[in-house]
């Protein structure tokens, strides 16, 4: 707790006249959000008492947990925004090490519960009207751009170098044929039938938009 206090100050400190938010990694639920906020609030206090300069910066969580998805509605009423960290979502969900080279066919991001969590995590966001940023390597991959979208992902965090490519995709594309796509992979069962099905409808709508080497 020491050094997340220390860490806690520091944020508030740089947080004065500046635009800074807290994400707090692996959250279970609400729980650990309220232990965390009590902890802001106390070192925002203390820093105040003392005549030190201190913003109050907008609290997030990353959604990476199955407990933190199934408590999504609850967690909504204590954070300013939520990510959803869907990397380690993935591997918390099919239980499979994603660094484990053994078991990587298992580690899969189209699994249909992925799936049913994404949507679930993001619509009960929408519903509270609270930001929902979708991370890791599904919001920068192109291919999986149209799927999210029809998800209902609106904000998609990634590195430089994807920008490009995921802005010209989702210049091409309409949001009604995303929620077709959702509508058609929905009845899938396994991971490989759903790539299967978003193979085939981007064969068959937007085979200008990807390259070839995805759609072979």
């Amino acid at each position: 707790e020491r050094q997340f206090r220390i860490q806690i100050r520091a944020i508030l400190r740089s947080s004065y006249n500046a635009q800074v938010s807290i994400v707090l990694p692996l959250v279970s639920g609400v729980e650990d959000i309220k232990r965390s906020l009590s902890i802001v609030k106390e070192e925002w206090i203390d820093l105040n008492e003392h005549d030190i300069p201190c913003g109050q910066p907008e609290l997030g969580v990353m959604i990476e947990l199955p407990s933190a998805v199934f408590s999504i509605n609850e967690i909504l009423r204590h954070v300013d925004f939520v990510c959803l960290g869907t990397n380690d979502l993935v591997q918390y969900l099919v239980g499979v090490d994603r660094d484990n080279e053994s078991v990587a066919e298992w580690y899969q991001t189209l699994h249909p519960a992925v799936l049913k969590a994404v949507q679930f995590v993001l619509n009960a966001a929408h519903e509270a009207n609270i930001p929902a940023i979708v991370c890791g390597e599904m919001a920068g991959s192109p291919f999986y751009t149209p799927l999210l979208i029809g998800l209902g992902a609106r904000d998609l965090s990634m590195n430089l170098h994807s920008i490009e490519a995921v802005r010209r995709l989702i210049g091409g594309i309409s949001h009604g044929e995303t929620l077709r796509l959702v509508e058609m992979v929905k009845t899938a069962e396994t991971a490989p039938e759903v790539q299967s099905k978003l193979l085939s409808f981007y064969r068959e709508r937007w085979p200008d938009l990807f390259p070839p080497e995805i759609l072979d």
